[in-house]
């Protein structure tokens, strides 16, 4: 056989030569696998090879730790109870700083809350009496139960199966009590409410007029604001409404100082946009106001103040609480409300059947007076009446 190297190169491989006979299982190639990393060994390994006691031990540990937990929350019925009477209690000094600053309608409110703390006042105190009994007898069974664990010695499944099952009894009978204790005080928690909802728009209200850009009139008083959107003019403001008058102020903020281009000093500015007599609006109703807006207020004038509909984005909460006290306006109750102005009202709601004489010229007024209107112009000499 030739020995060159040369010759070698040109010689034919047999193709069965290295073939794998891959019908033979061993013969086919083995992914290669990763070693488990060695901490998830240790773990394993720690797992395996717990003793009994290891086991019954952390078992103790987590009942003795949830019984912690629980004593910590044991008086939440309590607190309960003490939460509402401290809202209840505190309405009637909301009630006084409302009428200090002269807020005078919404007179309903001093009678619900004496109401309301009549009927309250001796049943919270039956309420807190019958729950601290209840919870004193869960308190003493809770006590012992802790105290026999940290005396047990022998420590096994059953023994720990029995105080877990005592446990479970008396995290039922607190859930029975507190649920007891929330049914009872729904009926309160909703007269509240009710009283709180209306009470909160004055305070919001007042809060929004501290600094009106608008002088007020004789008799005539605040009933509710908020915050909204002129869409017609995209400005941005305060929506009043009085028991004599429609206002919307816009609201924007002034940069007074910069520093390193960061305001550093600002002042916010109004200015008053609308101000007409509140019978002057012909209709006001609520619906969505655009594509991306949600509920608003579609406003409506009489066709001889030639102001265009006005479309306000607000809050659906806010559209609704407008629409409630507008419609309590026009009806007259609003002004059956206020010391002042119940003899000038019943004037005023008789003005359609009344004669009213130029002071100047003498000459008819004939045309119509709306709610809230104080002063009107003679068609005849243009001088101004106050009515």
């Amino acid at each position: 056989m030739s020995s060159d190297p040369r010759k070698n190169r040109y010689r034919k491989r047999n193709p069965l030569r290295h073939r794998r006979d891959f019908n033979n299982v061993n013969s086919r190639p083995h992914p290669k696998v990763e070693p488990e990393p060695k901490a998830f060994i240790d773990k394993k390994n720690d797992i395996e090879t717990k003793s009994e006691e290891q086991l019954i031990e952390e078992r103790y540990s987590r009942l003795k730790s949830s019984l912690f937990n629980f004593s910590n929350n044991l008086e939440q019925p309590i607190r309960g109870i003490d939460e509402l009477d401290s809202k209840i209690l505190g309405m009637e000094s909301r009630i006084l700083d409302l009428r200090k600053i002269n807020y005078k309608n919404l007179l309903y409110l001093e009678e619900k809350q004496f109401e309301l703390s009549k009927k309250w006042n001796p049943e919270q105190s039956y309420l807190k009496t019958s729950v601290e009994e209840k919870l004193f007898e869960i308190r003493t069974t809770l006590s012992n139960l802790q105290r026999e664990l940290n005396q047990t010695t022998n420590q096994n499944h059953s023994r720990i199966e029995m105080y877990e099952s005592r446990f479970n009894n008396i995290r039922n009978n607190h859930t029975i009590i507190g649920n007891q204790i929330s049914q009872q005080l729904t009926l309160f928690r909703e007269e509240y409410n009710d009283v709180n909802e209306d009470l909160s728009i004055a305070e919001k209200t007042i809060d929004l007029l501290t600094h009106p850009s608008f002088s007020w009139k004789q008799s005539e008083h605040p009933l509710i604001s908020v915050k909204a959107e002129d869409m017609g003019k995209n400005i941005e403001g305060i929506l009043t409404l009085t028991n004599q008058r429609f206002l919307f102020e816009s609201e924007r903020e002034i940069v007074l100082k910069k520093v390193l281009f960061i305001a550093t000093e600002k002042k916010t500015t109004r200015q008053l946009i609308v101000n007409q007599p509140i019978g002057i609006i012909e209709k006001l109703e609520k619906g969505r106001v655009g594509f991306l807006k949600g509920t608003g207020l579609f406003i409506q004038f009489k066709p001889e103040s030639h102001i265009k509909e006005m479309k306000i984005d607000t809050t659906n909460e806010d559209a609704e609480n407008i629409l409630r006290f507008f419609n309590w306006i026009v009806s007259g109750k609003a002004d059956l409300e206020l010391d002042e102005g119940k003899e000038d009202d019943d004037k005023r709601d008789n003005y359609e059947n009344l004669e009213i004489l130029c002071s100047f010229c003498g000459a008819p007024y004939r045309n119509e007076v709306y709610r809230g209107q104080t002063t009107i112009q003679c068609d005849y000499c243009g001088a101004m009446i106050r009515i």
